[in-house]
């Protein structure tokens, strides 16, 4: 049967690539098949370009973290779900006391060494079941199941800002 647009991953020396093949069977004349003919064409950079898009509409491309419109999204579905449901749900903000003078002393791109290790951080600090968002600039927010986490939000509060506060030496 004749196929069009078809993408098909395809791995090759260990590197997966894609192509969008089309094609129609032929036979010898007869019922006999013996085989496709058609085109195909290599859509890997498409492919990751597009990957690479949706990853951004989500993430901040500096730190990982979801961006303000993935936390936002997250943040509304827990908070509908503990209205609705009873299940409470805990939000905590993080923002960087003094990070505009990081910026201005040392310049822009120790500051966004600063941001990516705070993120890194906050990811080693929290637990799996936390989402944690950049939501711009000095700005970092968690929000959690609370009946998923057994810390309670002001011990992990307290545990964030002791973990976040620790001295950054290598900058």
């Amino acid at each position: 049967k004749a196929f069009r647009e078809r993408v098909v991953e395809v791995t090759i020396g260990g590197l997966t690539r894609w192509w969008r093949l089309s094609g129609r069977p032929i036979t010898d004349g007869g019922e006999t098949f013996l085989g496709f003919r058609g085109v195909g064409s290599d859509i890997t950079d498409t492919r990751q370009s597009e990957a690479r898009i949706a990853y951004l509409a989500s993430y901040d491309p500096l730190t990982g973290l979801a961006n303000r419109t993935q936390f936002q999204g997250v943040a509304t579905q827990l908070c509908a779900r503990a209205q609705t449901g009873g299940e409470a749900c805990a939000l905590l903000y993080l923002d960087l006391d003094g990070f505009k003078s990081v910026n201005d002393v040392y310049g822009h791109s120790t500051g966004d060494r600063v941001l990516a290790e705070v993120a890194r951080r906050i990811r080693v600090a929290v637990p799996v079941d936390c989402d944690a968002a950049r939501l711009g600039g000095d700005e970092f927010a968690l929000v959690y199941d609370t009946s998923r986490v057994i810390e309670s939000p002001s011990a992990l509060a307290d545990r964030l800002i002791r973990t976040v506060a620790e001295p950054f030496e290598s900058f």
